[in-house]
Order: C-alpha cells, then sequence, then structure tokens
C-alpha cells in the first residue's frame, strides 16, 4: 500500500485553481464572489496583515474547500489509477490499497503525476510504501494503527486490526494531566471530573464508532520504502 501525506495541504491550494473547481457546481456569484473575499482576506500576524495562502487552516471554511478541491483528486484517481487499487481519502489524509508490489510503486508514480497537475506535491519524508502481509509493518491513519494480526481461531489467516495510534494516545494522556493538574491547588474533585468527562466520552466515542467501521481485507500491500 502506499501511505502518503500532501506537503502543506492547505497552504498550497491555489485560489484559481480552487474558485474553477468551485464554480463547476456552483453558479451563483454572489456566493463565488463571497468565496474568493474569504481566500483573499488575508491572515493577522502579530498586529499586520499577511497575504493569504492555500485555505488557511483555522479558518471554518478552510476544510471544506480544501475537500471540494481534492475531490477532482479522487475523480483523476477513478480515472486513471483505479486499477491500480482503491484510494481511501478524508481530507488531506489518503492512502492507496494495493495487491502487488509493483502495483503499490506504480501508484505512488500515478498519485505524483496527479497532485502536481493540481499544484500539490507529497511530502517525501511522511510518504512511503507498507508491505501489510503477516504483519510485517503497519500504518497510522486518522488516528488508528492498523496491523495485520494472525487469527486466533483460523491458523494461518491474517486479519487487518486497528487499534488507537502511539500519537492519538499521547495526546489523549498528555489532555488529561492537563485536566487533572489544575492551575490552582485544591480545586473541587467534581469540578475536575465535570472537565474530564466531555473528554473521555469523545474519545471512547470515536474509538468505537471506528470499532464498528467496515474494515477492508488486502492480502499484499506495497513494501517498505
Amino acid at each position: 500500500m502506499v501511505d502518503a501525506d500532501i506537503q502543506d495541504c492547505f497552504g498550497t491550494i491555489d485560489h484559481a485553481k480552487l474558485l474553477r473547481v468551485i464554480e463547476q457546481r456552483v453558479n451563483d456569484r454572489r456566493v463565488l464572489k463571497l468565496l474568493r473575499k474569504w481566500l483573499e482576506a488575508g491572515v493577522m500576524v502579530d498586529g499586520e496583515v499577511m497575504p493569504s495562502a492555500g485555505t488557511a487552516q483555522g479558518n471554518p471554511i478552510s476544510p471544506l474547500l480544501a475537500n471540494a478541491f481534492l475531490h477532482w483528486l479522487d475523480r483523476l484517481w477513478r480515472r486513471r489509477g483505479s486499477r491500480l487499487g482503491e484510494l481511501v481519502r478524508y481530507c488531506d489524509d489518503l492512502v492507496i490499497l494495493c495487491r502487488t508490489e509493483a502495483q503499490a510503486r506504480e501508484a505512488h508514480r500515478q498519485l505524483v503525476e496527479i497532485l502536481e497537475r493540481l499544484g500539490l506535491q507529497l511530502n517525501a519524508q511522511k510518504t512511503r510504501l507498507v508491505q501489510l502481509t503477516e504483519g510485517r509493518e503497519g500504518f497510522d491513519f486518522l488516528g488508528f494503527h492498523h496491523h495485520k494480526q494472525v487469527s486466533w481461531r483460523w491458523l494461518g489467516r491474517w486479519y487487518l486490526q486497528s487499534w488507537p495510534s502511539q500519537k492519538a494516545t499521547q495526546t489523549i494522556r498528555r489532555r488529561i494531566k492537563e485536566i487533572l493538574t489544575p492551575r490552582y491547588p485544591g480545586t473541587a474533585l467534581a469540578e475536575l471530573v465535570v472537565r474530564l468527562n466531555p473528554v473521555l466520552r469523545g474519545w471512547a466515542a470515536y474509538c468505537v464508532s471506528r470499532g464498528h467501521a467496515q474494515r477492508k481485507e488486502v492480502v499484499w500491500l506495497g513494501m517498505s520504502a
């Protein structure tokens, strides 16, 4: 498989190309004008307005615009790369599931060409080919680590299993530590519980929903770079 990372996706999306993509679905000139002004509004840094680039993260509409732009990646992949593997994308996070090493390498090449056409590029340091055969390697995606494990019931069968990634686990532990280490000594236990419960409920809900999500089994998913 190809575990891909787009280099500064939000910050490098070309405004003109993005607006052309939006214009294919939206013909209300007032909406398009508003989007154009939103993109060109600039960013305040230390009291000074700096020119905006891409769809700056933090902007409420930024994920929507980035996803609309990357929809062209999905369309081009269906046209040029679907025979090589299955593209799974959530905004700018993506993986390509392939069955052979040759398919994985060709999928990587095709992905580079498609992104160049969109004015984007892969992060070479964070993009790699991964081999999941018999649990040799795993990969992180959307806060979960995915790794093949041998079946405890069916001898010789391997299944793709998922659990919270190390980065996600460290993040939730750090958040819990921040809550349990109040700024003012003597904070009431009840107040700590009120602060902690929403965090734990959110974490549990995300993990449970992911646990019930459909998982795909792939026999061969590339090789290590």
